[in-house]
């Protein structure tokens, strides 16, 4: 009796679902359409805002390059102007 009611749902199930089909695909796509639309919008922000950090570390890393170069031909102005060499 068990199984033959569990027959009986298994074949309502097969039936309605054959006949929405094409429905639940269709919604199924939009939400897997949907949610890549998301995630694509979600990386290019974050894509954005690294991009942006990384053009700050190199302004930064060039600054200091500069800084340490006007330093080092600082310090050997000084040191001809005592006598040393390099």
């Amino acid at each position: 009796m068990k199984k033959g009611l569990l027959f009986a749902a298994g074949v309502a199930a097969g039936a309605i679902v054959s006949r929405r089909w094409k429905e639940l695909t269709k919604k199924s796509i939009k939400v897997g359409v949907r949610t890549s639309r998301k995630v694509r919008e979600i990386s290019e922000e974050a894509m954005e805002e690294l991009e942006d950090v990384a053009a700050e570390a190199m302004a930064e890393l060039d600054a200091e390059d500069r800084a340490q170069a006007a330093s080092e031909e600082t310090a050997g102005a000084a040191n001809a102007e005592k006598g040393f060499s390099n």
